[in-house]
């Protein structure tokens, strides 16, 4: 499932990578926000079998967390955000798992 996450955020910071540099990184984030949730949902539903609100409570968890960690990742370059989240995948999982409980 990492696997499926990671390629989910590299797809989705391309989306944010071609917007106008003048805008800050929330409001990248928030743009594209919607977007990213239902791109990771689904990618997520297809490759593991999980139910789709789990998925998106997931997408939503790991994206908002991202965001905390660094919101830099918004501009990234997709092997610099595929290394950013396997630095910090654990964190990111443990962020996520308090926050169901």
């Amino acid at each position: 499932m990492k696997r499926v996450i990671i390629f989910c955020f590299g797809v989705l910071i391309i989306g944010g990578s071609c917007q106008r540099v003048s805008k800050t990184n929330k409001e990248l984030f928030d743009q594209i926000y919607e977007i990213n949730v239902k791109t990771c949902t689904d990618a997520i539903v297809r490759n593991t079998g999980i139910d789709s609100l789990e998925a998106e409570t997931i997408c939503s968890c790991m994206l908002n967390n991202l965001f905390v960690i660094d919101s830099n990742f918004v501009r990234m370059p997709v092997d610099s955000l595929d290394l950013l989240l396997e630095k910090n995948r654990k964190i990111l999982e443990e962020m996520c798992k308090k926050q169901e409980q």
